[in-house]
């Protein structure tokens, strides 16, 4: 209240957060211009905008940024800080993930958390062109996952058991 004793940042938060006609990306000074939460400062100006300004950030590292800084919005603007949290280990596993060659039990747990989460969304803790957005990229990664270990993948469908490295599999 003493921060914004009027309401006004708390009817812009709103307005901007609940329309759905438009995407946008989120900067960091949007962020900052809605808290005074130190630590979410701190994160803000230490993490999200120093790779806004890094030229030198990779695509997924600047995709990890652009869903950090939106979910990130979305909790300040609907008081919802400690799922941030949550969401920065869902977002780091699928950067992983989408590293190098992602082990088969890492896939399958990502698509277990993701199907959850997109079946919780309705409770409006964050809004689901979220869980979309990643569950698209997440799927894209395992389809080209399977396409790769297809031949194992066949092996497996008609024998039961598999006979592979741990590096195959």
């Amino acid at each position: 209240y003493t921060d914004d004793p009027h309401g006004y940042k708390t009817l812009l938060a709103q307005t901007l957060s609940t329309e759905t006609a438009t995407s946008w990306a989120i900067s960091a000074s949007s962020i900052l211009g809605f808290t005074s939460d130190k630590k979410m400062t701190n994160f803000t100006k230490y993490f999200l905008e120093l790779c806004e300004k890094n030229a030198g950030s990779t695509d997924n590292e600047l995709k990890l940024v652009q869903w950090l800084s939106n979910i990130c919005y979305e909790c300040v603007t609907r008081n919802k800080l400690p799922l941030l949290d949550f969401w920065i280990i869902i977002l780091l596993d699928v950067m992983r993930a989408a590293g190098s060659a992602p082990c088969s039990t890492v896939m399958w747990q990502m698509k277990l958390v993701l199907a959850q989460g997109l079946k919780r969304v309705g409770n409006h803790h964050t809004s689901f062109e979220h869980f979309q957005a990643i569950s698209q990229y997440l799927t894209a990664i395992l389809d080209t996952w399977e396409q790769e270990h297809m031949e194992i993948l066949s092996i497996y469908m008609k024998c039961g058991s598999v006979e592979a490295s741990s590096a195959e599999l």
